[in-house]
């Protein structure tokens, strides 16, 4: 998924979200109660979910022992541009 398509997606779901939010906000405290459950209930998918999707489609990066600075595990560092050991 790209850049793009990812925050288009965050502002669909998230603008109606966020007026759900408020409308339950305003309707006392059975509506506050359902708006923390809601609200836990989507961090706990979040946490659930991780990010086992980027993680798999990028390549592996590791730490340059030289600079410290987080490369792709190839020959070199694209930063210091010492060998990776």
């Amino acid at each position: 998924m790209t850049r793009e398509s990812e925050l288009m997606l965050y502002a669909l779901l998230g603008i109606p979200a966020v007026v759900v939010g408020f409308v339950l906000l305003t309707l006392g405290p059975l509506g506050w109660f359902l708006a923390a459950f809601l609200g836990i209930a989507a961090l706990g998918i979040t946490s659930l979910r991780g990010d086992d999707e980027k993680s798999a489609d990028g390549p592996e990066r590791v730490n340059c022992p030289h600079c410290g600075s987080r490369t792709a595990a190839d020959d070199a560092c694209e930063y210091c541009g010492e060998p990776l050991e």
